[in-house]
C-alpha cells in the first residue's frame, strides 16, 4: 500500500507537466503564426 500523499503527488506532477507542454505548444503556435504573417508581409 502507498500513502495518499504519494497518490496526490503522482496525480499533480503529470498534470503540471501537461499544462507546461500546452503552454509551450500555444506559444510556439503564436510564434509560427507571427512568422506566417511576416512572411506574407
Amino acid at each position: 500500500m502507498y500513502s495518499k500523499n504519494d497518490d496526490v503527488l503522482g496525480n499533480v506532477i503529470p498534470s503540471i507537466g501537461y499544462v507546461i507542454i500546452c503552454l509551450i505548444k500555444s506559444l510556439y503556435m503564436k510564434l509560427s503564426r507571427y512568422k506566417w504573417i511576416s512572411a506574407y508581409c
